[in-house]
């Protein structure tokens, strides 16, 4: 079954061309390996690298993956590139989940495996099992229709040739043609998300409905039916960014279908901020209401509306200059420059809190309401995980922040500190700790 699933979807996709070089990543489970098995018996005329990155995530699990990679590699004959990285450091130093760490050291790996062996594809071994996950996950964190769409079969140079069959498949497969893989353990576990997502929801949601994974498989494939027709309308000549960095005029984009609007928009600043990345539909809508002036957009971006005409840049106009600003707000509440106030019962894991936000031990606050303001020179806190003082000025040179963006990143204080530099860092002295019994959570839109 798998292997009719998955030459139809290559064929359908255009995914493999003659002769093609195809780099293939294998992890050691029984995706990649059935994968790879699948690549090299049904195109003989292609050549295929094998790429493995060891996580080193899982102790002697992860040797153990490597050197099943090189053994099918040799019993295959197929040249293989393997390198380690340990990806728990990488996350820390990045601030970023091992989930979202891992994915960006893999690709990276991959696509400068690619550039240096000449291969045309990057082949994953993404199954319909992991497009619902991806699906129920950007469900429940909230997502647009593009992220409804799932996981795509074909991403640029990247195919996905399994991406229509499903995880009993593989195994049998796997079964059927004497394939040696190795089991990842954490998958059982309920750590990360994702596997929240595989191992308590899906079983919830199979009571109600046993066929409930065909009927997730269905709607991702309508609403990527939808979003390709709301994608092919909305890059008609008029509307479409244009000209040196991009424009848009807001006449010809008031005339349009809502869901229209929102995707060119959104598009637009995908194109110049390269993803959508903390951008939320709260950013669009207030684009579109903008009659003139402009809004700073996540990743140091500028929508601003002139003349009729929209522009989205990393250049702040050079005629709009940000004012002083101190507003106070009361807890919970909402201050106008977006940061938000409010109590929670829990602080998520480390790896789950977000740039744009914070959790603070509310005993630890001085006074009954907090401000918010801009940058002032002098400014100087204790940055999370530090003993002595740090100016924000040089907080700031540590973290890039632009010398024209350092009066619009928003500062919360208390009556004795500061707590919180928006979106960067929060100040030790506030930290949540195992006594903590009354959370505050901020968070910046």
């Amino acid at each position: 079954m798998l292997t009719q699933k998955a030459l139809s979807t290559v064929s359908s996709k255009n995914m493999i061309g003659p002769g093609e070089k195809v780099i293939v990543g294998v992890s050691g489970g029984p995706d990649s390996v059935a994968l790879l098995h699948f690549l090299v018996t049904n195109y003989p005329k292609n050549k295929f690298h094998v790429c493995h990155l060891n996580h080193r995530l899982r102790g002697g699990d992860s040797g153990r993956d490597a050197l099943l990679v090189k053994k099918t590699c040799s019993r295959l004959k197929i040249p293989g590139s393997m390198v380690e990285m340990d990806i728990a450091v990488y996350a820390k130093k990045n601030k970023l989940s091992l989930e979202e760490a891992g994915r960006i050291v893999r690709y990276d790996f991959f696509e400068k495996t690619a550039a240096k062996v000449k291969a045309k594809k990057i082949a994953l071994a993404h199954t319909a099992d992991d497009n619902i996950e991806t699906f129920l996950m950007r469900l429940v964190r909230g997502s647009g229709i593009k992220g409804f769409c799932g996981i795509p079969p074909v991403n640029g140079n990247i195919i996905r040739p399994l991406i229509d069959a499903w995880k009993s498949e593989v195994i049998e497969y796997c079964q059927d043609n004497e394939l040696e893989y190795n089991v990842d353990k954490t998958n059982l576990e309920t750590k990360q998300f994702r596997n929240k997502i595989r191992n308590e929801l899906i079983p919830i949601l199979w009571k109600y409905n046993p066929n409930i994974k065909e009927v997730l498989i269905n709607t991702i494939n309508i609403l990527s039916e939808d979003f390709d027709y709301i994608s092919q309308k909305a890059f008609t000549p008029s509307p479409s960014p244009k000209g040196r960095g991009g424009q848009i005029l807001m006449s010809k984009l008031a005339k349009l279908h809502p869901a229209l609007k929102t995707q060119i928009v959104r598009s637009y600043i995908e194109k110049v901020k390269g993803n959508l990345k903390e951008v939320s539909y709260k950013h669009i809508r207030d684009i579109l209401k903008l009659k003139e002036g402009q809004i700073h957009l996540p990743g140091g971006l500028f929508a601003v509306v002139k003349g009729g005409r929209l522009t989205v840049s990393d250049d702040m106009p050079k005629d709009i200059v940000p004012g002083k600003f101190s507003e106070t707000i009361k807890i919970p509440g909402k201050s106008s420059s977006g940061v938000k106030a409010s109590f929670v019962n829990k602080v998520p894991a480390f790896s789950r809190i977000k740039k744009s936000e914070a959790y603070i031990d509310a005993s630890k606050l001085k006074g009954r309401v907090l401000t918010v303001r801009n940058f002032k020179e002098g400014d100087s806190f204790i940055p999370l995980g530090m003993k002595g003082h740090k100016k924000l000025h040089d907080l700031f040179i540590d973290e890039k922040v632009p010398v024209h963006m350092r009066a619009l990143v928003p500062i919360v204080c208390d009556e004795e500190k500061i707590l919180w530099v928006a979106g960067l860092r929060l100040d030790e002295r506030a930290k949540t700790g195992r006594n903590t019994k009354k959370i505050l959570r901020l968070s910046i839109d």
